[in-house]
């Protein structure tokens, strides 16, 4: 019901300005603004004089009155409100106790800690003492527990070590024992071999030799098909 064309007018400028009387009526009655001003800086009722539309004038006018008017009440009502919130002699009462209170409180401190300072100690003084020490108990307790905690977890990564170490032992062993299989097997017969191999086939013929000499008995050598 506020919006502005090109030339920032709104339908209040525009009904005013042609004489659009009953439009004019009901924008006022469901609330559009008469004070907003066009680019020209003209309201509503600047235009309805320019155009010379007298009746759009009048109820601008009364329409201004009657904007004074709920102005005056709203204000008047408020007025009435403000002394309707004055305070009771009961409430005053209450209010002066409060502000004695806190003076009286802010007395109390002050002394506190003048007897703090003579070397006294208060309730409160002892309870939150009490409440130090045995709070540091509980720290001195904990990091005790930490401190075997991390000595055991040494102890242990420690092992661990060693169980790795040997580990390692045990595998390099391993290889090496192997190695050393695989190359006997893949090594040929040496020459030291075959002399002893030979040594024993001729001590094996004497022996044989020997028996038939002194048997009789001829053996015969079969040979492998």
């Amino acid at each position: 019901m506020n919006e502005r064309d090109e030339r920032g007018a709104t339908l209040a400028h525009k009904a005013a300005g042609q004489g659009h009387l009953k439009i004019l009526q009901w924008l006022i009655e469901i609330g559009a603004s008469m004070e907003l001003t066009s680019q020209s800086g003209e309201t509503p009722k600047d235009v309805a004089r320019r155009f010379g539309q007298l009746a759009c004038l009048k109820i601008l006018d009364g329409d201004a009155d009657k904007t004074e008017t709920n102005k005056q009440r709203h204000q008047n009502e408020s007025t009435k409100q403000d002394q309707r919130r004055k305070s009771t002699p009961k409430e005053e009462e209450r209010l002066r106790a409060k502000t004695k209170l806190d003076e009286l409180e802010k007395l109390v401190d002050i002394a506190k800690k003048n007897y703090r300072q003579l070397g006294g100690q208060l309730d409160d003084d002892q309870k939150r003492e009490t409440m130090e020490q045995n709070s540091q108990k509980k720290i001195e307790e904990l990091e005790a527990q930490l401190e075997f905690e991390r000595l055991r977890r040494e102890k242990r990564e420690s092992e661990l070590d060693e169980c790795r170490n040997e580990i390692v032992r045990l595998v390099s062993t391993l290889r090496k024992y192997e190695d050393r299989i695989r190359h006997s097997q893949q090594r040929p017969p040496s020459a030291t071999t075959e002399q002893k191999t030979n040594k024993l086939s001729l001590a094996s013929n004497k022996r044989q030799k020997r028996v038939e000499k002194e048997t009789g008995l001829v053996f015969m050598r079969r040979n492998s098909v």
